[in-house]
């Protein structure tokens, strides 16, 4: 089985009402998830799901582009 192609990736982001990332409860240092600035440039709201206290969920907020 295989995914989408790279190409489409942009046009497939752009087109959802939101975009989600699942966070691993221990993760609370300096590391965020990968698909955060992936999904920032999409322009698209997002949902996160991890801790307060870690990277991820601090820096989306900061930047105002989810809950």
């Amino acid at each position: 089985m295989q995914g989408q192609p790279v190409s489409t990736l942009a046009e497939i982001y752009s087109a959802a009402n939101a975009l989600f990332i699942d966070q691993t409860a221990s993760v609370v240092d300096s590391v965020f998830a990968s698909k955060l600035l992936t999904y920032m440039a999409a322009g698209r709201p997002m949902l996160v799901a991890a801790l307060d206290k870690s990277e991820t969920a601090r820096y989306g907020l900061s930047a105002n582009c989810g809950l």
